[in-house]
This record gives structure tokens, sequence and C-alpha cells, in this order.
């Protein structure tokens, strides 16, 4: 049975461009089993995915299976593949506007941010939030109830995936 087309599946002219950035099969290179997926409908579940935002799992029947799809989309990941067809396709398109391949100039916007006095990238300051230590304050709480608000401020009673949090318990 043929698999239905979706929007988001890569034209025959795109597929040509795409296909030679595509690492070659193991058995290709002499070190490996025959590849016995379909590269094409593997780029197009991953287009398809990227496009909808759905989950691995809720894949159409008519893609490869989501764990085959993900460890491709992995390996190529981290092997800089996406990079790569991202490099090339944007140099072809500064091409086609009849600009040069690269970038010959850049712009750098900077914005002054208020932080704390402990530094790092990971932290900030959000002057409208109110912490455990602020609602204690206005609450005259104690040590205890100070940990239990803090704990309920900031950790969610059930995971996203519906089990409990085990830091509530």
């Amino acid at each position: 049975m043929p698999r239905q087309g979706y929007p988001s599946d890569v034209s025959d002219a795109e597929w040509e461009i795409i296909k030679p950035l595509l690492p070659a099969a193991k058995s290709e290179t002499g070190r490996g089993r025959k590849r016995t997926v379909d590269l094409r409908g593997l780029y197009n579940a991953i287009r398809y995915l990227t496009r909808t935002g759905c989950a691995w799992e809720l894949l159409p029947n008519d893609f490869p299976p989501p764990k085959t799809v993900y460890g491709y989309w992995r390996k190529w990941e981290k092997k800089g593949i996406w990079q790569k067809i991202h490099d090339e396709l944007r140099e072809r398109v500064r091409e086609k506007e009849g600009r040069s391949k690269t970038a010959t100039g850049g712009l750098i916007d900077s914005q002054s941010v208020k932080t704390t006095d402990i530094g790092g990238s990971d932290r900030g300051y959000d002057g409208g939030k109110k912490g455990a230590s602020q609602l204690c304050n206005e609450y005259k709480c104690s040590g205890e109830k100070q940990a239990k608000i803090g704990i309920m401020e900031s950790e969610p009673e059930t995971q996203p995936n519906g089990y409990p949090n085990p830091s509530r318990a």
C-alpha cells in the first residue's frame, strides 16, 4: 500500500538537494549491514514531526517506526547533519537572491538586565515573583512552613506524564 502524502513531505527537487547531505549507509562504506529503512521516508517523518509538533509515539503508521525515526534524528544531530543541511540551504537561498554565500556583516544587539548578586548565566531577577522567603515574611512562617511553601510554590503535584511528583511525597 503506498504511503499517503502529507503537506510536510519533501518535494523531488528538494530531495535531490538533501539526499547527498545525508550519511551513506555503513554497508556502502564496507562496514555494516544493508540499510533497510527508506531515507526519504525518515526525512519526511522528521519534517512531519517538526511541522506538527506531535510526540514521537504519535507519528502516523505509514512512516517508519518512531524509535527508528528518533534514532536516526539523534544520530544525525550528533554528527552535525542538521547544521550541514541548514548551511547548504541558507547558501542556496542567498545565491538565488544574488547575495554572497556567507554573510559579510553582522549586527549585535545588547540589553542591560538587572541581575542578582550571585553571578552566573542561570540566575536572573524577577521583581514581581514572590519566593518562599517573601511569602513567609508576609505571613510570619516558621522554618518548616517556609520549606513547605517553597516546595508547593516550585514543584507541581504531578509530573507531565501524570505520575505523582516524588519530591512532593
